[in-house]
């Protein structure tokens, strides 16, 4: 099993309450997972670890967590969640790794190439958080939950290869 260090930012506009009551509150519920919790502008961020074999665990087990920790706050919307081994520094607090055709095709072992046809073309894989200039971006968690699901065929699909698509050069 692994330490996984996972944030959670949720959001609530219509929230009147005492936000530094709740995050008390929250942060009280989260005792013995070394939790941590910010708020502010209808947003509360809570970082706090859980120990898990797999990544996709640790952010259902850090879900479950978060909203066993809000109780009765349903309202609050969870709009990122992230998952970092615990033993690996943070080079940034509170921010999603996240990653371009680059860093997905070496995660997932295939040419850039590959990378940019399979989020072009693949049903499963995740839509980019956003357009760039350089290109499409996606979280570290997003691509680690497809990579999971996705069912990965070695070689040139049946049909697709130059061999049988052409006819072989004369010789």
């Amino acid at each position: 099993m692994t330490d996984w260090a996972c944030t959670v930012e949720a959001v609530n506009d219509t929230y009147r309450g005492d936000v530094e009551d709740l995050s008390e509150r929250v942060l009280a519920r989260l005792a013995g997972q070394h939790g941590s919790v910010a708020f502010g502008d209808g947003r509360i961020v809570a970082t706090f670890t859980v120990n898990a074999r797999l990544v996709l665990q640790a952010t259902e087990t850090a879900r479950k967590t978060w909203n066993k920790a809000l109780d009765d706050e349903s309202a609050w919307s969870i709009v990122s969640l992230s998952a970092r081994r615990a033993d690996q520094p943070d080079d940034l607090p509170g921010l999603p790794k996240l990653l371009g055709v680059a860093e997905v095709a070496k995660r997932l072992d295939v040419s850039k190439q590959r990378a940019a046809e399979l989020a072009r073309t693949h049903r499963l894989f995740p839509p980019p958080l956003a357009e760039l200039a350089s290109g499409p971006v996606w979280t570290a968690w997003q691509i680690g939950s497809f990579q999971q699901s996705w069912s990965r065929k070695p070689g040139r699909p049946a049909g697709g290869t130059p061999s049988e698509s052409e006819p072989e050069p004369p010789g």
